[in-house]
C-alpha cells in the first residue's frame, strides 16, 4: 500500500473528441514535416517508450503535440507554430545534445550520478558559465530544486521574499558579457536550470515505469515541474521596476519556448500585497499558466503545499518535515541581508561590463600602469551599431616622467601609437614588452551630434586571474 497521500488534483484537461482530433493532426503535421522526428522527441521516446495506440497522456508522441496545443490554447496554426520554434530553439542551443549534471544548482532528493548513468548521458564538465553564474547570484537569489510531488514531479522552490533584487542586477552587468543584457545572463542560468528540471522529470519517469517511485503518476506521463514561491520577507519595497522587467522578459522567453512546462505555481507565505505585485507580472504569463496560480497566505501555507506535495518532502522552515543535511536549499539563509565575502567578490564580481555613454565631441580613456609581461584584454560594442575611433597607445615608463597619462593631449602620443582603427565592436589584448603605460582611448569627437552607447569589459589579465 502506498506511504504517500493521494493527490487531489488532476494534470491533464478533459480530452474531448474535438481535441484528439486536433492532436492527431498536429501529430500528422508534425510527422510530415520532421523526419527524423525533433531531437526531443527522439529523447522522450528513447526514455518512454510507449504502444502508437496509447491514450494521449501515456503516449509518448501524442503528447508531445498536446503540450503545444494546450500551451496555444488549442489553436492549431499556433500550435505548430511553438512546435517549429521549439525546434529551432532547442537545436540552436543543442538542447538535447548538451549534458545538464552534475550541477551547481541546489538540488536535493537525487544522486545525480545516478541520474546521469540512468540516462546514459555523459556527466557535465564543472566549471562552466553556468556554474559561475549560480555561484554569483546565489545568496541574493536563493532557489533550488527539492524532491518531488505527489504526482513524482519535480519542485522548484524560490525564496522570493528573500531576493535582493538591486544586488541581483548590479552581479548580472559584472557577469555579463559585452553586448548582453541582465536578462541574457538570467537566461543563461535558467536554460540550466530548465535542462535540469528535464533530465529530472525524464529520469522520474523511468523510476515510475521499473516500479521504484512511490507516487501517482496513474494519469499520465511525468514531463512538468512544480514551482513554490515563498513570499516570506516580501514588501512594497522589492517591487522595483529594473528588477520587474527582468521577471517579466524571462517569463516571456520560458513560456514561448518551453510548452506546458509547468503544472502548478503554489505562492505560499503571501501579504496580503502581493496580489498588486501579482497584477504587474500577470500580463506576461499564458492564461494557461494564470489557472494554475495558487496563492495562500502564512496561515494556509502549508495546508496548500500538502494538497500538492507530501509532507514528508516539504521542507522544515515551510512547515513541512523535510530537513536536508546541508539544508533542503543550500543558499536559503535565514537572514536576508548576508552578502559576499571580499574574496567572492574578487572571483566572481571582479570583472565588471560597464555602459559608456559618449556624447558627441567627447572621449573615454583608459589608462594602466604595466610591468613586463603585464596583459590588458578589451572587449566592447557600440550598442547602436554605429563605428568609434578607437586607438591604444604604449608609452614607455622612461617617456613618462612627470607626465599625467589621464589628462595628456592624445596627440602628444602619437609616437607611441600601437594602433588605431574605426570599429562598432572590438576585442582584443596587449602585452607589455617592457615597463610602461597603456592608454586607450575611444573618440566620438568626429561625430557633431550623435552620441554613442558602449558597453565594454576592460582589466589587467594579472590581476584577476582566469576570468570568465
Amino acid at each position: 500500500m502506498s506511504s504517500v497521500t493521494p493527490p487531489q488534483h488532476r494534470r491533464y484537461v478533459e480530452l474531448t473528441p474535438d481535441k484528439e482530433q486536433k492532436i492527431s493532426q498536429l501529430v500528422q503535421r508534425m510527422q510530415q514535416t520532421y523526419s527524423p522526428l525533433p531531437e526531443q522527441l527522439q529523447v522522450l521516446l528513447r526514455y518512454a517508450p510507449r504502444p502508437a495506440d496509447a491514450p494521449t497522456p501515456h503516449n509518448t508522441i501524442r503528447h508531445y503535440c498536446y503540450c503545444a496545443l494546450i500551451s496555444r490554447n488549442w489553436d492549431l496554426q499556433r500550435a505548430f507554430a511553438m512546435l517549429e520554434e521549439n525546434v529551432a530553439y532547442r537545436r540552436q542551443w543543442r538542447l538535447d545534445e548538451r549534458s545538464e549534471m552534475p550541477t551547481s544548482i541546489s538540488l536535493r532528493g537525487w544522486e545525480q550520478m545516478e541520474v546521469v548513468r540512468a540516462l546514459g548521458k555523459e556527466p557535465r564538465l564543472a566549471n562552466q558559465r553556468a556554474d559561475k553564474i549560480v555561484a554569483l547570484l546565489g545568496r541574493h537569489f536563493p532557489c533550488g530544486l527539492h524532491r518531488w510531488d505527489k504526482h513524482g514531479q519535480p519542485v522548484f522552490y524560490v525564496l522570493f521574499g528573500r531576493i535582493e533584487e538591486e544586488a541581483i542586477v548590479r552581479k548580472l552587468k559584472q557577469v555579463a558579457n559585452v553586448g548582453q543584457a541582465p536578462e541574457d545572463v538570467v537566461w543563461e542560468m535558467l536554460q540550466h536550470l530548465i535542462g535540469v528540471g528535464e533530465w529530472l522529470a525524464y529520469y522520474q519517469q523511468m523510476q515510475y515505469d521499473a516500479g521504484r517511485l512511490d507516487v501517482d503518476a496513474t494519469e499520465g506521463l511525468i514531463r512538468a515541474t512544480t514551482i513554490v514561491v515563498d513570499m516570506k520577507g516580501f514588501g512594497y519595497s522589492m517591487i522595483w521596476k529594473p528588477a520587474i522587467d527582468l521577471a517579466v522578459s524571462c517569463l516571456k522567453k520560458l513560456f514561448r519556448y518551453y510548452a506546458e512546462c509547468v503544472h502548478q505555481v503554489l505562492v505560499v507565505n503571501a501579504p496580503s500585497m502581493v496580489s498588486f505585485g501579482y497584477r504587474i507580472v500577470r500580463p506576461a504569463v499564458p492564461a494557461t499558466v494564470q489557472a494554475k496560480v495558487r496563492i495562500a497566505g502564512p496561515d494556509a501555507s502549508l495546508a496548500l503545499l500538502k494538497e500538492y506535495i507530501d509532507e514528508a518532502f516539504i521542507p522544515a522552515h515551510l512547515g513541512g518535515q523535510c530537513s536536508c543535511e546541508g539544508g533542503c536549499c543550500t543558499d536559503y539563509n535565514p537572514n536576508p541581508q548576508d552578502v559576499l565575502t571580499a574574496t567572492e567578490e574578487h572571483q566572481y564580481g571582479g570583472v565588471s561590463t560597464d555602459d559608456i555613454t559618449l556624447r558627441a565631441g567627447a572621449a573615454h580613456r583608459i589608462v594602466f600602469a604595466l610591468r613586463q609581461k603585464e596583459t590588458v584584454v578589451w572587449d566592447f560594442i557600440s550598442a547602436s551599431g554605429h563605428d568609434i575611433a578607437f586607438a591604444t597607445f604604449f608609452v614607455p615608463s622612461s617617456q613618462c616622467a612627470g607626465v599625467d597619462m589621464e589628462k595628456a593631449d592624445v596627440r602628444s602620443l602619437e609616437a607611441y601609437v600601437v594602433s588605431k582603427t574605426n570599429p562598432s565592436e572590438g576585442s582584443d589584448e596587449y602585452k607589455a614588452t617592457e615597463d610602461g603605460v597603456l592608454v586607450l582611448v575611444w573618440d566620438n569627437k568626429q561625430s557633431w551630434v550623435t552620441t554613442k552607447h558602449l558597453q565594454m569589459k576592460v582589466f589587467k589579465q594579472q590581476d584577476l586571474g582566469k576570468v570568465f
